[in-house]
């Protein structure tokens, strides 16, 4: 997402109190990240991993052994990239520490950490976009209580994919 946009399309500024995710189907927000700088992109934290047994999967959860903390895969390339599920203040997996997969029960220990940006899934609720009589674009809104972004945004969410010919009904 945009910091600014000199031309005024409203929905894709970080400003914006809606933002959309260009994407209907979709049905939970992971996190939402801010650079914090409007000439630089958001970044999720990422980490190198030594020992490890089995195969991690892209969108596995994986809990880490010491700190407990809980992430999602983003990619499995090295450096392997995760988003933390929770909010501001959540739990930050450790050096030397020991990771498992949920699904795949491959295990890793966390080499070097390198952290993503501000954390600010707090300040957004998702408005799937779906209602009685319309199948929308979804988009997050920014709560009112919600601090305005500084920076570009990354937004981390879950959808529903689906292929040609499959059929919808209400």
């Amino acid at each position: 997402v945009l910091a600014t946009d000199e031309d005024g399309a409203y929905g894709i500024r970080a400003t914006d109190r809606e933002i959309s995710l260009g994407r209907a189907d979709a049905y939970k927000i992971i996190a939402v990240y801010d650079s914090e700088s409007t000439s630089s992109d958001a970044t999720v934290p990422s980490m190198t991993l030594t020992s490890i047994t089995g195969t991690f999967e892209r969108g596995e959860k994986i809990v880490g052994g010491t700190t407990n903390a809980k992430g999602r895969i983003l990619s499995t390339t090295s450096p392997l990239s995760y988003s933390l599920n929770g909010t501001f203040g959540v739990s930050d997996f450790g050096v030397g520490e020991t990771i498992t997969g949920q699904s795949s029960g491959a295990t890793a220990t966390v080499g070097t950490l390198t952290a993503g940006s501000k954390i600010v899934t707090q300040n957004f609720e998702l408005d799937t976009g779906q209602r009685d009589n319309v199948y929308d674009i979804a988009r997050i809104v920014r709560k009112p209580s919600g601090v305005v972004p500084s920076g570009r945004l990354l937004v981390v969410f879950d959808f529903f994919s689906h292929g040609a010919g499959e059929f919808f009904s209400v």
